[in-house]
């Protein structure tokens, strides 16, 4: 008979069905939104399968709900996006001229293996593809991607 490799699966957190969007957003996105103002790098990514809630979870609902309410559906996105531009401006309130920043968006799709701009078309009304790239000093470049300044959350979201 032929062994049956056995894999084990851990998990940082695990969340009952009753959670609500808050309860995610607050254990799991908040936490690297401090590091991203700080300067680094952070990426919040819904993995599953087709109808397993990475949509809800990641989008949910009341998009345009007051954000730090706790008790509406808004999804770790908007609540992010509405974070973020809180965090910036407390922080250049403490710091003042010390400090300055500068938001820029983009969206993009991966899609099986493809990476797609989802905010530039081509001349043909098609989705402009996206490369991920490394300079000599280790940065990522993402060769494509358009990137749109924002001012506020209503701009991001829209």
């Amino acid at each position: 008979s032929a062994s049956k490799k056995q894999t084990t699966f851990t998990f940082d957190q695990v969340h009952p069905p009753s959670a609500s969007q808050h309860d995610l957003f607050v254990s799991t996105a908040e936490p690297l939104i401090s590091r991203f103002v700080e300067g680094f790098n952070c990426t919040i990514l819904a993995y599953g399968q087709t109808s397993s809630g990475k949509t809800f979870t990641m989008t949910g609902v009341d998009i345009d709900s007051d954000p730090p309410a706790s008790t509406n559906g808004m999804g770790i996105i908007p609540r992010a996006v509405y974070t973020i531009f809180s965090r910036c401006r407390d922080i250049k309130e403490q710091r003042g001229n010390s400090w300055n920043y500068t938001l820029k968006g983009s969206f993009i799709e991966l899609y099986n293996e493809d990476l797609i701009d989802l905010l530039s078309l081509d001349g043909g009304g098609g989705k402009r593809d996206v490369q991920i790239r490394e300079d000599k000093q280790g940065h990522i470049i993402w060769e494509g991607l358009r990137e749109v300044p924002v001012r506020n959350p209503n701009e991001v979201l829209k």
